[in-house]
C-alpha cells in the first residue's frame, strides 16, 4: 500500500494527502497534441475532489529532439479554500545524478554519470 500512495511518485501533493484513497477511483482525462515542436500532455484528474474540492492537471511537454522537457501542474477549485493549503511537486530522481541548487534559488543542474548536465528551473515558490 505504501508504494501505492501519492509520495511514493513523481507527483503533485495536496495537503498532504494521496489523490485517491488507496485503491480508489479518480475520474481522468488525457489529451494528446503533436506538432512539429513535439508532443504536448495534458493529464487531469479529480481525485482531490471530494477532499479538497480540487482538479489537478499537469501538462507535459517534450521536444521532437527530446532536449527540451516542460512541465506545469495547476490545482484548480470552484471555490477557493478557506486557508492556504499547502502542496508539494515532487521529482523522484536516479541516486546516479548528482544535483546540485542554483543560487538563484530556481534551478537545479542535474548532472548524469556521462557527465551530460540538464538544469531543472520552477516559476513557483
Amino acid at each position: 500500500d505504501l508504494l501505492a500512495a501519492t509520495a511514493a511518485h513523481s507527483a503533485f501533493i495536496l495537503d498532504e494527502s494521496d489523490n485517491t484513497p488507496l485503491h480508489g477511483h479518480a475520474k481522468a482525462e488525457i489529451a494528446r497534441l503533436e506538432d512539429a515542436a513535439g508532443t504536448c500532455l495534458a493529464l487531469t484528474h479529480d481525485g482531490y475532489m471530494t477532499r479538497n474540492g480540487f482538479t489537478h492537471t499537469r501538462r507535459i511537454f517534450l521536444s521532437t529532439d527530446g532536449m527540451d522537457l516542460r512541465g506545469e501542474d495547476r490545482a484548480a477549485a470552484d471555490t477557493a479554500p478557506l486557508s492556504p493549503l499547502p502542496y508539494a511537486i515532487r521529482f523522484h530522481i536516479h541516486p546516479d545524478i548528482h544535483v546540485t541548487p542554483v543560487s538563484n534559488g530556481h534551478s537545479a543542474a542535474l548532472r548524469l554519470p556521462c557527465g551530460t548536465t540538464f538544469y531543472l528551473h520552477h516559476d513557483g515558490e
